[in-house]
């Protein structure tokens, strides 16, 4: 049988931290207490109580105040991208320029935020692969649960992983690799199984080449469970 592999890149394409400050505000503190271009996060509703004024366009980490913030005030010239989990992961609140949240708790899009990034328009929420960060070790990988590296991170410089844990295991659709070398992505545990792919070919793996993204096609979507970083030029084919 002729093994096929599927390269992500022909497929998919290419789809600090404690510079905050924290001040204590008086109980019927207001947002005209933000600082002209600082990001204002409060932890109670309507600029009360404690504040957290930050200059930085990203903060991966909100550290003391992760899930803490009720109330916002950009006072920026940016979109504020406000995000459910650490690592602009999860769910994400869009601040424009100049605006201000009373409740991040209440109705459509609550949210209580855990990093945030300044961006350009609010369409520069969506994006999410910068999240794997270039700067990092050699074979640095990140799995995503969603498109276009959102949802869920998991970032790791693991050669090889024979068995992906909840909630990796089928549920990964976009990767990243940073790393020097191809990865190899595999349906079943332990660097097995394959795939029929549209064309009705059989294919035995999924690769992503150095230095890309892909966000999986429809026949691949939430089926990886194990993978290996290709560092012996086998392109990706079994021992």
């Amino acid at each position: 049988m002729r093994i096929n592999i599927v390269r992500g890149s022909l497929l998919a394409g290419v789809l600090a931290l404690f510079c905050s400050v924290l001040v204590t505000a008086p109980a019927e503190a207001a947002f005209d207490q933000c600082p002209t271009g600082s990001l204002c996060l409060y932890d109670e509703p309507a600029g009360g109580g404690n504040q957290k004024s930050d200059t930085q366009s990203v903060e991966r980490v909100y550290g003391i105040w992760d899930n803490k913030a009720r109330s916002v005030q950009n006072n920026t010239s940016s979109w504020a991208c406000l995000y459910e989990e650490t690592e602009y992961g999860g769910g994400f609140r869009a601040v424009a320029p100049g605006s201000s949240v009373d409740d991040l708790g209440a109705g459509t899009g609550s949210i209580a935020p855990s990093s945030h990034k300044l961006v350009p328009s609010r369409g520069h929420c969506f994006t999410g692969f910068e999240r794997c960060m270039p700067h990092q070790l050699n074979s640095h990988l990140c799995l995503f649960t969603d498109v276009r590296g959102r949802g869920q991170m998991f970032a790791t410089t693991t050669t090889t992983i024979n068995v992906y844990v909840a909630p990796w295991e089928d549920n990964v659709q976009s990767v990243m690799n940073r790393g020097v070398w191809p990865v190899c992505f595999y349906k079943d545990r332990y660097l097995q199984g394959s795939w029929t792919g549209s064309d009705n070919k059989v294919y035995e793996a999924f690769i992503v080449l150095p230095g890309e993204s892909a966000t999986m096609p429809p026949a691949f979507q939430d089926s990886f469970s194990s993978h290996q970083i290709d560092t012996s030029g086998k392109d990706c084919k079994r021992p």
